[in-house]
């Protein structure tokens, strides 16, 4: 005890400044945004090995909840899953392997990520090397994530749903109306739509799940359901208000979404003017 003391006294003014010196990064950090995004936007190559080993000690004392034989017989039944609802939405029956397999999922961990900015995203532990690209999405167990925007070699980095920019297109399960679904800025949990004519029944409770209309996410996915509905806002429009099933970060385990057909239809894309 004696000699921590006299240690604490030897460097006070060294420990002193380090601790000013942490409350000034923290408080510029938070009230910069300039600064903030400059530190956000720090190398795959320099964060992302960090968070990887600190997620690897958070495992090894038995945080980690599935174990890696069980995130592989759960990938192939998701895989297994959206592949059917995409053969059944075919009309014609002599289909090719890849119009069979539309879909290969990628099983990932989560290593980092952020939730209360305007502008939220987070790092996983695969990349080029496992097969990760852009414009993959990103699902969880109980719904959506986010769209991967860099890759690196061994990790790669995503835009979430909690983000200002970010519309996942959607459809009401009840209905088969369709939309786009984005962050209220507010909890984790809370989204919202405001492309539903009043024309359309909406009721509260109906389940909003993914439309299938992109190339980042599989038809039917659940989301969340109606749980506020705004007539009164909007003369043309309702605001809905949806509540996600699961917050899209209680859970590491994610899985990335390959779909074999995406240069096809990017290509056609590309070539309307």
């Amino acid at each position: 005890m004696e000699q921590l003391l006299i240690f604490f006294l030897r460097f006070r003014n060294l420990l002193l400044y380090l601790f000013l010196l942490t409350l000034s990064l923290v408080y510029a950090f938070h009230s910069s945004k300039s600064l903030s995004n400059r530190l956000t936007q720090l190398s795959l190559a320099e964060i992302a090995p960090i968070h990887h080993s600190l997620n690897a000690i958070y495992g090894y004392f038995g945080l980690k909840r599935i174990n890696d034989s069980l995130q592989s017989e759960i990938r192939v039944l998701k895989q297994r899953q959206f592949n059917e609802l995409a053969t059944r939405s075919v009309a014609k029956t002599d289909l090719s392997d890849t119009e069979k397999n539309r879909y290969l999922l990628h099983s990932a961990n989560i290593i980092y990520a952020t939730r209360n900015a305007e502008v939220n995203f987070f790092i996983i532990d695969k990349g080029e090397n496992d097969g990760i690209k852009p414009e993959m999405g990103v699902i969880h167990h109980d719904g959506v994530v986010g769209i991967i925007r860099d890759v690196s070699s061994n990790f790669s980095r995503a835009i979430s749903i909690l983000h200002q920019q970010v519309g996942i297109s959607i459809r009401n399960q009840q209905t088969d109306d369709v939309g786009i679904m984005k962050w209220t800025r507010t909890t984790p949990t809370k989204m919202e739509i405001s492309d539903f004519q009043k024309s359309k029944t909406v009721s509260i409770n109906d389940t909003i799940e993914t439309s299938g209309i992109s190339t980042y996410f599989p038809k039917s996915i659940p989301l969340g359901r109606i749980s506020k509905i705004d007539s009164v806002s909007n003369p043309i429009y309702f605001q809905l208000e949806v509540e996600l099933f699961e917050d899209p970060f209680s859970q590491r385990l994610i899985y990335v979404i390959e779909d074999l057909q995406k240069n096809e239809i990017d290509s056609l894309l590309s070539s309307v003017k």
